[in-house]
C-alpha cells in the first residue's frame, strides 16, 4: 500500500534493490525476487505429468467409459449348493423385474428356473452378508 498515493501498487513499482522506503533500506540479503513456490520434488512431478499427458488423458478417458460398464460374466451354477428338499412358496416381485428375469431364464434354458432363482438368492446373500 502506497500511503502517499493512498492506493495499492505493484511491488515492482515501489520495491527495488537499494531503494529507501520510510527510512529503511532494502538490503540484498532481504530482497527476494521471483521466489519459486515449488520445491524440487513438486517440479519433477509436474514435469513427469506433462511428459505423460497424452497417456494420462487416454487412461482417464478409458476409466470414465468403464464407470458405467458392467462386464458380463459366465453363469456358474454350483450344483453342490443346490441340495435338500424343494420348498414351494409365493414371492411378490415387481413386474418389470420379473419380465427381465423371464427373458434372462430364456437365455439359460439348460437350467431350471428354481436353480437360477436359488443361485441368484445365494449369491446375493453371500455378497451382502453381515
Amino acid at each position: 500500500f502506497n500511503a502517499e498515493k493512498r492506493q495499492y501498487v505493484k511491488d515492482t513499482d515501489i520495491l527495488h534493490k537499494g531503494q529507501t522506503i520510510k527510512n529503511k533500506t532494502i538490503r540484498n540479503a532481504e530482497y527476494k525476487g521471483n521466489t519459486c513456490v515449488f520445491n524440487a520434488d513438486d517440479t519433477s512431478k509436474i514435469v513427469y505429468i506433462l511428459k505423460n499427458y497424452e497417456d494420462i488423458k487416454e487412461l482417464l478417458a478409458w476409466f470414465n467409459k468403464q464407470k458405467n460398464v458392467v462386464e458380463p460374466q459366465n453363469l456358474k451354477i454350483n450344483r453342490n449348493r443346490l441340495n435338500g428338499a424343494v420348498k414351494i412358496t409365493t414371492v411378490r416381485l415387481y413386474i418389470n423385474v420379473w419380465e427381465k428375469f423371464k427373458s434372462f431364464m430364456k437365455q439359460y434354458q439348460e437350467y431350471k428356473s428354481k436353480d437360477l432363482v436359488t443361485m441368484a438368492l445365494l449369491e446375493f446373500m453371500d455378497k451382502y452378508k453381515k
